[in-house]
């Protein structure tokens, strides 16, 4: 039960850790998109200052490679993102389930309880007359 728990923390401390470096991410990203505008306008000024050294498509191919890797990171974060929560859940549901079958077994055991009662049953059955008389005698013995 309390390795249950332990793991059930362990998650938590991790998606939290998790959660930070994502955020760290974030913030890194946010600061790379401020100097890659900082870059991309000094890139403008190249532009305008020198249009005969870059031809236009070549520009394009490099904006479109620089967006589609952009993309590709963000969709691959994403769905790391995605996975490791649905990975969270999953563990999370199993541990519940885990705890929950555990603690049925320890509180109710049926299946014990029922062998129990056969034995008795059995019991019962292989010697009545015994049981019987030597209540009965013990009883006469009592009254006398």
């Amino acid at each position: 039960m309390y390795e249950c728990m332990y793991v059930c923390v362990r998650a938590c401390v991790c998606v939290c850790v998790f959660a930070c470096v994502c955020v760290c991410v974030c913030v890194y990203i946010y600061h790379f998109y401020i100097t890659y505008g900082l870059l991309s306008f000094t890139f403008y000024h190249i532009l305008y200052f020198l249009p005969s050294l870059f031809p236009i498509y070549i520009i394009i191919i490099i904006i479109t490679t620089l967006i589609i890797i952009v993309v590709v990171v963000v969709v691959v974060v994403v769905v790391v993102v995605v996975v490791v929560v649905i990975i969270i859940i999953i563990i999370i549901t199993i541990t519940i389930i885990v705890l929950t079958s555990i603690a049925m077994t320890t509180t109710t055991s049926p299946y014990i309880s029922s062998c129990s009662t056969l034995r008795h049953l059995q019991y019962q059955h292989h010697h009545p007359h015994h049981h019987h008389h030597h209540h009965h005698h013990h009883h006469h013995h009592h009254h006398h």
